[in-house]
């Protein structure tokens, strides 16, 4: 275990890691020219030998102006560069030259420094599978911010290129708009169509509806011997022992002498006897007239027709 290491830990360990983070940023002469050689190849950070005016001209999309000011002030204030706080293209600028100024420098230092830094960054990082640039990377991405060196190195396109992205972009949206309306739709549907009914219920409504089409004939009246249909009936108990008739049952007597003759003393008929004094020589229908299990009353099923 080196001794930059343990001296890291214990900062980290004991003051925070924003603490180390500062207290590890190492002082370097930005203001020396630092001279890159022309045969350098850099595939992953283009930008360090390259001309700056692609990337100066092109302005962060997904990057906040508050994000890029709190990246100026964190850079040391010995290397911090001017900036302009109200102007997001400015403080790109400003990061950018720092930046590539920064990664000039390490790209010209020796592989002792460069482990140095990187375990003053990455204390408990192996750098065994690790190259130069990817090394540079690491350091910059902890000095920087990931999302600094990530916008940095998007790939440019070609206006046919961009045009192209923003149409298959514009058909992706307007085909997932498509699907979700689509989606909405069928949800709208099955949620409003009737859902499938049990058997149980459907056989419970089929009963309930056998029940209340059946043609109930209605009993007949004592009076008429009818059966009326939709009339309402009523129930009369007469008492055997009285001699009152119940109602206005009066003017059903017999009591004219030839349909007596004629029609009962002559044909033996006991169709008018009832075995009760209030009901003998009544005109009235004999089977309805019922005695009652008690066997002193009868009773008599009358229509409101009737009455």
């Amino acid at each position: 275990m080196s001794r930059l290491y343990m001296i890291s830990t214990f900062f980290e360990t004991t003051y925070g890691t924003p603490v180390a983070l500062a207290l590890r940023k190492p002082s370097w002469p930005i203001r020396d020219s630092v001279s890159v050689l022309d045969d350098v190849i850099v595939d992953d950070l283009p930008w360090l030998v390259a001309e700056l005016a692609p990337w100066m001209t092109r302005l962060p999309r997904k990057l906040l102006i508050s994000r890029l000011k709190f990246c100026l002030q964190s850079i040391h204030p010995s290397t911090r560069p001017l900036y302009k706080s109200n102007s997001k293209q400015l403080c790109w600028n400003a990061i950018l030259r720092h930046l590539k100024q920064r990664g000039c420098f390490l790209l010209c230092r020796g592989d002792e420094y460069l482990f140095e830094q990187f375990l003053s960054t990455h204390p408990s990082c192996s750098v065994t599978d690790f190259s130069r640039t990817s090394i540079i990377r690491q350091i910059l991405d902890a000095e920087y911010g990931k999302d600094i060196l990530d916008e940095l190195c998007r790939p440019f396109l070609t206006r046919k290129q961009l045009t192209n992205v923003r149409v298959k972009s514009n058909k992706a949206k307007h085909k997932m708009q498509e699907r979700m309306t689509t989606f909405k739709l069928v949800s709208e549907i099955h949620t409003s169509w009737p859902h499938k009914i049990s058997r149980k219920i459907v056989f419970k409504r089929l009963n309930e509806y056998l029940d209340g089409t059946l043609w109930t004939v209605p009993p007949p009246c004592v009076v008429c011997s009818r059966q009326i249909h939709e009339t309402s009936v009523t129930s009369l108990i007469v008492d055997g022992k009285t001699s009152v008739l119940p109602h206005h049952l009066g003017m059903l007597v017999i009591d004219d002498p030839f349909v007596i003759q004629k029609c009962i003393v002559q044909c033996n008929s006991s169709e008018f006897t009832f075995n009760c004094q209030s009901l003998d020589s009544l005109m009235l229908y004999k089977p309805v007239v019922h005695l009652l299990p008690d066997g002193d009353a009868f009773q008599l099923i009358v229509s409101y027709w009737s009455l």
